[in-house]
């Protein structure tokens, strides 16, 4: 993909469900890229020489932790890292991925898990036991300055909660337990080594996400509290999460040091689970920029290349509008009114700028968010009546102009 030495790739994958009736995948299913997501993509990754330094699974790899299938979807997993030439692999546990109803164990819950191979989650057994001991382990990338959090936002299913209404299975959670020996933990590597990059990933998303049809309980029980640690000088923190089987990133509310939130959706479940965003299955490679605060003067900056899988089981890059589009940015924080007035005054009437143009003017609008863009076209066009035209295959704008006013 080029300019290695310029980015950290991280490729996700999340919530594949392997086995559940309403996935693609089937546990052992042929290698046929025809009907497999999983073959199609080392396809795609080949034809496309693809390749990333880290793949992560934000969890759900399987149905109701079925141990087939956790097996085949681990496997899997470490396949598709090959392909891109990852050198580390890290998976986190989804809430179908322990036996919280104890349909396979009479007593242990997570027994799958910890019978996988390779090691789950990963590295090796002294971060696998760190895991599954404290519900977080944190590893460095030494030579690129990045570390990187795993949490076990499942870390009590098959316990039973204080509230008699409420299953612990049916939400996340981490608990203040957790969440003091976490900040201890980030509060000593602070002290010793400023990173560069930090990366968090866990299973739940750590606020509701609540729809005009449906309330949402189902977000990591003091996910609130854990933005806020995260948000102290630890760090500048890039969130990463599954669960909700819908595409999106955001800002977390806060002071200026919060986190950035992406939500990854499904690789393979056709299960709409937010019912006013249906679900696309999305695979994503995620470039963080680094040195962002001398190359792009940003204290964080970031692209995200989205393919969606599409009919004929083909993965397709993702238009402009689909959740998580191919190319989407974050890092910019800039309000979109400010941008919309700065490219106005910029660029001159009866000239037509092609997009590429007007991003090489204004380079930080490449990490700028989608929902930002959108609402900087929608500003250009309303308020400063410039017409802006969309690629049809895109979806992203590639034209922009105004014309000069008729003499009178």
């Amino acid at each position: 993909m080029g300019m290695r030495e310029d980015v950290y790739r991280i490729a996700i994958l999340s919530d594949l469900h392997v086995n559940a009736s309403d996935s693609r995948i089937r546990k052992n299913m042929p290698e046929d890229k025809y009907e497999n997501p999983f073959t199609s993509l080392k396809e795609l990754i080949n034809k496309e020489q693809l390749d990333a330094d880290l793949l992560i699974c934000c969890g759900d790899m399987a149905d109701r932790a079925e141990p087939g299938s956790l097996e085949y979807a681990w496997k899997e997993i470490h396949l598709i890292a090959n392909s891109l030439k990852a050198s580390h692999v890290l998976g986190t546990v989804g809430n179908h991925d322990v036996d919280s109803r104890f349909a396979t164990n009479e007593y242990d819950p997570k027994v799958a898990l910890q019978s996988l191979s390779p090691v789950f989650p990963g590295i090796d057994d002294n971060y696998s036991n760190h895991f599954w001991a404290k519900h977080f382990a944190i590893t460095e990338i030494e030579d690129e300055n990045i570390q990187i959090l795993n949490i076990n936002s499942c870390a009590y299913h098959g316990y039973q909660s204080c509230d008699k209404d409420k299953n612990e299975y049916e939400h996340g959670r981490i608990s203040q337990q957790t969440l003091n020996q976490l900040e201890s933990v980030l509060e000593k590597r602070a002290q010793t080594k400023k990173y560069e990059i930090n990366i968090a990933f866990f299973h739940h998303h750590p606020n509701p996400r609540t729809t005009r049809q449906d309330l949402d309980y189902s977000h990591m029980d003091a996910g609130d509290r854990l933005l806020q640690l995260l948000s102290k000088d630890y760090g500048r923190w890039l969130i990463i999460h599954g669960h909700k089987h819908a595409s999106n990133i955001v800002m977390a509310s806060g002071n200026a040091n919060q986190p950035i939130i992406f939500s990854a959706g499904s690789f393979s479940s056709t299960r709409s689970i937010d019912i006013e965003q249906p679900n696309l299955n999305q695979f994503y490679i995620i470039e963080l920029v680094k040195n962002s605060k001398r190359t792009v003067s940003l204290p964080r900056a970031g692209s995200i290349l989205t393919w969606n899988l599409n009919t004929g089981n083909v993965w397709n890059k993702a238009i402009f509008g689909d959740g998580i589009p191919y190319g989407a940015g974050f890092g910019n924080t800039a309000d979109y009114e400010v941008l919309a007035g700065e490219i106005d005054e910029f660029l001159t009437v009866g000239v037509s700028y092609d997009w590429e143009e007007v991003v090489h003017y204004f380079p930080k609008l490449k990490y700028t968010m989608p929902e930002t863009i959108k609402k900087v076209l929608e500003t250009l066009r309303s308020e400063y009546y410039w017409t802006v035209r969309n690629d049809p295959d895109t979806g992203w704008p590639s034209l922009i102009f105004k014309k000069e006013p008729a003499n009178v």
